[in-house]
This record gives structure tokens, C-alpha cells and sequence, in this order.
């Protein structure tokens, strides 16, 4: 389900979240981590540090109140995470994860933060 935040100047979508460890500039098969028959990947986030990102996404902006699941947080690039591009970065071909990061090297592990909704 995809859940809507309202604040004065739009409204905002707001995606479901999974952290998941990858090797960097390899095919991943995203069957073992996510069912990608029942859902739709929007956005692709590089997870370079976790704890800066938890840090400075305590509390929602827009209510105040304190984030308390990945789903609720409001990422910041560059806060602990970093948007990847769809097409020039990431793409999806038949349940294939193409991941090709310019902060990452090819080889490294590292953790991406995939937002996506269900269809």
C-alpha cells in the first residue's frame, strides 16, 4: 500500500522500503530479496551510512513527530544515502538488478535502499 503525506505545498508519495546487501557492478537476482511480480521499484538509494541517515531523519519535518520505521523516514541525499539514477545508475531486466554506481566501485559490497510500491 502506498501511503500519502500531505503538507501545504503537495502532496507526496510516500513508498514501502527493504535495505538489502549486494556486490556492486554485477547482475543481482532480485527473487531471493523481493517479489517483483507484485511490485514496482520507483527509486534505488546507495546506503553508505546507515547511521547517518537514521540520525539526521529522527523526526518528520512536516509533523514533528519521531520516525520510527524505514518506511516512515524522509531521506535527504547525501544524509547517509545517495538517489541513484534510474537508467544511467540502476535498471531492472527480467527480475535483474543492474546496479552500476559512481560511488561504489565494481566488486565492493554495499547495501541499497530499494523504494517501491505494490501493483
Amino acid at each position: 500500500m502506498v501511503k500519502y503525506v500531505m503538507n501545504i505545498f503537495r502532496e507526496e508519495r510516500v513508498f514501502m522500503r527493504k535495505i538489502i546487501n549486494i556486490i556492486a557492478g554485477y547482475q543481482i537476482d532480485l527473487s531471493s530479496h523481493i517479489d517483483l511480480n507484485k511490485i514496482k521499484i520507483n527509486r534505488i538509494w546507495t546506503l553508505y551510512d546507515e547511521e547517518m541517515m537514521w540520525n539526521s531523519c529522527r523526526y518528520n519535518p512536516q509533523t514533528g513527530e519521531s520516525v520510527k520505521t524505514l518506511d516512515d523516514l524522509i531521506l535527504q541525499n547525501h544524509k547517509g544515502v545517495f538517489l541513484e539514477d534510474y537508467i544511467h545508475d540502476w535498471n531492472i531486466k527480467n527480475g535483474i538488478l543492474y546496479y552500476y554506481s559512481r560511488v561504489v566501485g565494481k566488486g565492493e559490497s554495499v547495501k541499497i535502499l530499494i523504494e517501491y510500491e505494490e501493483i
